[in-house]
């Protein structure tokens, strides 16, 4: 059962919602309609090489175990041409042919 403060709240509750409603406001766009809007340069971004090689290999991992090959991949290369002696290790890693884990 509703006492007399609920009731009353509801009432101004009701009240207000319905002033708001007779203003019949509305949203007006963001930008102009005469601008157009900037495409994106690429639709994926570019995977950054962190500072630390040992980093950025792990990351590649983290990437392998999630799927995402192609990302992965990206940085991988990046590493072989940083790091020329991992080389083999890393495309190994890309085929599947190493282990993706540390621990």
């Amino acid at each position: 059962m509703e006492g007399p403060a609920e009731n009353t709240s509801q009432n101004a509750q009701a009240q207000l919602l319905d002033r708001f409603l007779a203003l019949a406001p509305t949203l007006k766009p963001i930008r102009p309609e005469a601008e157009p809007a900037t495409p994106a340069t690429s639709t994926e971004p570019e995977a950054e090489l962190p500072a630390d090689p040992a980093l950025a290999e792990n990351w590649a991992k983290a990437l392998l175990a999630q799927g995402k090959r192609k990302e992965a991949a990206t940085l991988l290369l990046k590493l072989a041409a940083q790091i020329p002696a991992k080389s083999a290790y890393f495309a190994d890693l890309l085929d599947g042919k190493a282990p993706t884990q540390n621990w």
